[in-house]
């Protein structure tokens, strides 16, 4: 046994901020405990990357208090990925001075303990983990254990990543489809509504001529549930009502007119509500006069 105890709880480091994914913190909590126990070591941390996220756990939670192995650990981080496909690894053993603080007599134990660690990497995630040991152990007979542990320690960033990757797509897919449904419904809506306009037109030039105005307002009225309609022509710039519904009576329409501004600008105006208006129009007075909400 090292002449540290191991003690305490097993936790997460939280300095460079609690790892979200509950299933990773807890492999991971799961293997450094494992390090302390399969190696004998007085201390073990992992830290991980990939992508922006980064993470560290170290067991036990209290460690000798003049052992800054977050730091040590962290500065192991690979300047750059490993080529795609590929895959590096490395054992190190870290100095005394990356890994002792500056407490008073730290240097004293710093010469009775050493950092073994392993760093591996390839195109997509990061891990460095770190064995506080007896100075006196042999680093050679440990380097097989190092080497499964980084492995372990891969595998479990890596189908984290794959895990999160799925969870993405699938999420993206699911409301692609949803989005889909919707577009499908609305074409669907889009070609029932054009199937009734070219219905409505066939009907209205059967008409005689005389009744093809109101024919065409009753249609079109029908198409767009309204209970009152005008319509009236253009000629000359000089707006001439033709035809009307649902209205006691329609004075000639001048430029105060929303159909003669819809015609000026060449687009349709709507207001579907009365907290929509922003402007009145003689339109607004007859349909409020026939006793229509404007």
């Amino acid at each position: 046994m090292s002449n540290l105890s191991k003690q305490g709880d097993w936790a997460i480091v939280p300095s460079r901020g609690a790892i979200g994914n509950p299933r990773l913190r807890d492999e991971l909590v799961e293997l450094v405990q494992l390090g302390v126990d399969a190696t004998d070591a007085a201390s073990c941390v992992i830290a991980y990357g990939q992508g922006l996220e980064q993470g560290l756990v170290q067991a036990p939670l209290t460690p000798p208090p003049w052992a800054d192995l977050e730091r040590a650990i962290s500065r192991l981080k690979p300047a750059h990925p490993a080529p795609s496909g590929g895959n590096q690894f490395a054992i190190l053993r870290i100095e005394a001075a990356d890994f002792v603080s500056n407490q008073k007599n730290a240097a004293l134990f710093a010469n009775r303990f050493k950092l073994l660690t392993a760093v591996a990497s390839d195109d997509s995630a990061w891990t460095a983990i770190g064995l506080l040991l007896d100075f006196g152990r042999d680093g050679t007979a440990l380097e097989a254990q190092l080497r499964l542990l980084s492995r372990l320690a891969m595998a479990i960033v890596g189908r984290a990543a794959q895990v999160a990757s799925r969870d993405f797509w699938r999420g993206r897919a699911t409301a692609t489809a949803a989005g889909a449904a919707s577009a499908k419904q609305t074409t669907s809506a889009i070609e029932t509504d054009r199937r009734w306009v070219e219905q409505a037109l066939r009907k209205v030039t059967r008409l005689e001529p005389r009744r093809r105005l109101e024919g065409f307002g009753e249609a079109a009225a029908e198409l767009g549930r309204c209970d009152a309609w005008i319509i009236a022509l253009m000629d000359n710039n000089v707006l001439t009502v033709e035809r009307y519904f649902g209205l006691q009576a329609v004075p000639p329409l001048d430029h105060g007119s929303a159909l003669a501004e819809s015609f000026r600008r060449q687009s349709v105006i709507v207001r579907e509500s009365p907290g929509q208006r922003t402007k009145i129009y003689r339109e607004d007075r007859l349909f409020a006069d026939a006793g229509f909400a404007v």
